[in-house]
Protein backbone atom coordinates (compact mmCIF):
# COMPACT_ATOMS: atom_id res chain seq x y z
CA UNK A 1 0.00 0.00 0.00
CA UNK A 2 2.88 2.49 1.10
CA UNK A 3 4.58 1.73 -2.27
CA UNK A 4 1.22 2.24 -4.35
CA UNK A 5 0.62 5.49 -2.31
CA UNK A 6 3.99 6.96 -2.74
CA UNK A 7 5.09 5.50 -6.23
CA UNK A 8 8.42 3.81 -7.19
CA UNK A 9 10.08 7.89 -7.59
CA UNK A 10 9.70 8.82 -4.46
CA UNK A 11 10.89 5.36 -2.71
CA UNK A 12 13.66 7.32 -2.53
CA UNK A 13 13.15 9.88 -0.36
CA UNK A 14 12.01 7.41 2.44
CA UNK A 15 14.03 7.49 5.49
CA UNK A 16 12.58 4.23 7.32
CA UNK A 17 13.55 4.52 10.99
CA UNK A 18 13.45 1.98 13.81
CA UNK A 19 13.19 2.56 17.16
CA UNK A 20 13.19 1.67 21.12
CA UNK A 21 16.86 0.74 20.80
CA UNK A 22 16.97 2.29 24.53
CA UNK A 23 14.41 -0.44 25.65
CA UNK A 24 15.58 -3.73 24.51
CA UNK A 25 19.19 -5.38 23.97
CA UNK A 26 21.09 -4.75 21.06
CA UNK A 27 20.78 -8.16 19.88
CA UNK A 28 17.05 -7.87 19.56
CA UNK A 29 16.99 -5.00 18.23
CA UNK A 30 19.24 -6.03 15.34
CA UNK A 31 16.87 -9.31 14.77
CA UNK A 32 14.21 -7.37 14.81
CA UNK A 33 15.88 -4.87 12.59
CA UNK A 34 16.55 -7.46 10.18
CA UNK A 35 13.22 -9.18 10.02
CA UNK A 36 11.87 -5.54 8.93
CA UNK A 37 14.47 -4.87 6.15
CA UNK A 38 14.55 -8.53 4.94
CA UNK A 39 10.40 -8.79 4.71
CA UNK A 40 8.34 -6.11 5.31
CA UNK A 41 10.49 -2.84 4.04
CA UNK A 42 12.54 -5.11 1.34
CA UNK A 43 11.06 -4.22 -1.85
CA UNK A 44 10.99 -0.41 -1.24
CA UNK A 45 14.98 -0.48 -0.05
CA UNK A 46 15.51 -2.26 -3.30
CA UNK A 47 13.75 0.77 -4.68
CA UNK A 48 16.14 3.53 -2.84
CA UNK A 49 14.45 3.64 0.90
CA UNK A 50 16.93 4.01 3.31
CA UNK A 51 17.11 2.47 6.72
CA UNK A 52 18.24 4.46 10.30
CA UNK A 53 17.83 3.83 13.89
CA UNK A 54 16.49 6.61 16.51
CA UNK A 55 18.25 5.78 19.90
CA UNK A 56 16.44 7.89 21.58
CA UNK A 57 19.10 10.37 21.78
CA UNK A 58 19.39 13.98 20.43
CA UNK A 59 22.85 12.62 18.41
CA UNK A 60 20.49 10.24 16.60
CA UNK A 61 17.49 12.91 15.92
CA UNK A 62 20.05 14.88 14.12
CA UNK A 63 21.51 11.93 12.24
CA UNK A 64 18.03 12.01 11.24
CA UNK A 65 17.20 15.19 10.24
CA UNK A 66 20.76 15.15 8.07
CA UNK A 67 19.40 12.43 6.23
CA UNK A 68 16.32 14.30 5.77
CA UNK A 69 18.35 17.78 4.95
CA UNK A 70 20.51 15.88 2.62
CA UNK A 71 17.91 14.55 0.25
CA UNK A 72 16.06 17.75 -0.44
CA UNK A 73 17.49 18.06 -3.45
CA UNK A 74 15.98 15.00 -4.65
CA UNK A 75 12.65 15.25 -3.90
CA UNK A 76 9.84 13.79 -5.81
CA UNK A 77 6.19 14.16 -5.57
CA UNK A 78 4.49 10.78 -4.01
CA UNK A 79 2.31 9.23 -6.55
CA UNK A 80 -0.73 10.02 -5.15
CA UNK A 81 -0.34 13.88 -5.01
CA UNK A 82 0.31 13.27 -8.98
CA UNK A 83 -2.64 11.59 -9.36
CA UNK A 84 -4.88 13.17 -7.55
CA UNK A 85 -3.53 17.11 -8.16
CA UNK A 86 -2.02 16.78 -11.54
CA UNK A 87 -4.41 14.32 -12.95
CA UNK A 88 -7.12 15.63 -11.49
CA UNK A 89 -8.37 11.70 -10.47
CA UNK A 90 -10.03 10.70 -7.10
CA UNK A 91 -8.72 8.91 -4.87
CA UNK A 92 -10.93 5.48 -5.90
CA UNK A 93 -8.77 6.22 -9.80
CA UNK A 94 -5.53 6.30 -8.06
CA UNK A 95 -3.12 3.54 -7.68
CA UNK A 96 -3.18 3.54 -3.92
CA UNK A 97 -7.33 4.02 -3.93
CA UNK A 98 -7.34 0.60 -6.26
CA UNK A 99 -5.25 -1.44 -4.13
CA UNK A 100 -7.07 0.07 -0.85
CA UNK A 101 -10.39 -1.08 -2.61
CA UNK A 102 -9.48 -4.41 -3.20
CA UNK A 103 -8.08 -4.94 0.46
CA UNK A 104 -11.19 -3.34 1.94
CA UNK A 105 -12.79 -6.40 -0.35
CA UNK A 106 -10.94 -8.67 0.93
CA UNK A 107 -11.53 -7.53 4.56
CA UNK A 108 -15.23 -7.66 4.26
CA UNK A 109 -15.03 -11.09 2.65
CA UNK A 110 -12.85 -12.15 5.53
CA UNK A 111 -15.20 -10.66 8.05
CA UNK A 112 -18.08 -12.46 6.60
CA UNK A 113 -16.96 -15.72 6.54
CA UNK A 114 -15.92 -15.52 10.51
CA UNK A 115 -19.17 -14.22 11.20
CA UNK A 116 -20.44 -17.23 9.18
CA UNK A 117 -18.50 -19.31 11.36
CA UNK A 118 -19.45 -18.04 14.80
CA UNK A 119 -23.49 -18.11 14.03
CA UNK A 120 -22.70 -21.82 12.73
CA UNK A 121 -20.55 -22.36 16.09
CA UNK A 122 -23.58 -20.45 18.00
CA UNK A 123 -26.89 -22.78 16.74
CA UNK A 124 -24.48 -25.84 17.96
CA UNK A 125 -23.81 -24.09 21.82
CA UNK A 126 -25.94 -24.75 24.42
CA UNK A 127 -23.40 -22.95 27.13
CA UNK A 128 -25.54 -19.40 27.94
CA UNK A 129 -22.40 -18.29 28.97
CA UNK A 130 -20.74 -19.16 25.91
CA UNK A 131 -23.24 -17.89 23.63
CA UNK A 132 -23.48 -14.48 25.20
CA UNK A 133 -19.84 -13.81 24.64
CA UNK A 134 -20.95 -15.24 20.63
CA UNK A 135 -23.47 -12.83 20.55
CA UNK A 136 -21.04 -10.24 21.98
CA UNK A 137 -18.80 -11.19 19.51
CA UNK A 138 -21.31 -11.34 16.42
CA UNK A 139 -22.38 -7.94 17.22
CA UNK A 140 -19.41 -6.46 17.13
CA UNK A 141 -17.95 -8.11 14.26
CA UNK A 142 -21.31 -7.17 12.33
CA UNK A 143 -20.46 -3.24 13.12
CA UNK A 144 -17.30 -3.87 11.82
CA UNK A 145 -18.39 -5.16 8.63
CA UNK A 146 -21.07 -2.31 8.13
CA UNK A 147 -18.64 0.19 8.81
CA UNK A 148 -16.16 -1.26 5.93
CA UNK A 149 -18.91 -1.91 3.66
CA UNK A 150 -19.57 2.07 3.93
CA UNK A 151 -16.12 2.64 3.06
CA UNK A 152 -16.73 0.90 0.31
CA UNK A 153 -19.45 2.53 -1.32
CA UNK A 154 -17.85 5.65 -0.64
CA UNK A 155 -15.24 5.02 -3.11
CA UNK A 156 -16.86 4.34 -6.08
CA UNK A 157 -17.66 6.09 -8.62
CA UNK A 158 -20.11 6.63 -11.04
CA UNK A 159 -19.61 5.92 -14.93
CA UNK A 160 -21.61 9.72 -15.09
CA UNK A 161 -19.19 11.67 -13.00
CA UNK A 162 -16.16 9.33 -15.18
CA UNK A 163 -17.58 11.22 -18.10
CA UNK A 164 -17.60 14.29 -16.53
CA UNK A 165 -13.87 14.22 -15.61
CA UNK A 166 -12.91 13.02 -18.96
CA UNK A 167 -14.35 15.77 -20.71
CA UNK A 168 -13.32 18.44 -18.40
CA UNK A 169 -10.03 17.25 -17.91
CA UNK A 170 -6.98 18.12 -20.13
CA UNK A 171 -5.54 14.95 -19.90
CA UNK A 172 -8.37 12.96 -21.62
CA UNK A 173 -7.98 9.66 -19.80
CA UNK A 174 -11.11 7.34 -19.56
CA UNK A 175 -11.46 4.52 -16.95
CA UNK A 176 -14.58 3.03 -18.01
CA UNK A 177 -14.20 -0.60 -15.96
CA UNK A 178 -16.04 -0.23 -12.36
CA UNK A 179 -13.69 -1.88 -9.71
CA UNK A 180 -16.72 -3.95 -8.26
CA UNK A 181 -16.92 -7.33 -9.70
Amino acid sequence: MFEKLCGKHALGNIILTTTMWDKIDETTGQEREKELKGQYWKSMIKLGSTTIRYRNTKDSAWEILDKVLESGHNRHAVLLQNEMVDMERQLNETDAGRTLYTALESLVKRRQETLDEIQAVSKEQTDQEILKRLRVECDELQRQLEITIADLQMMRISVGKRFLRYFTSPYRLLIICDPTP
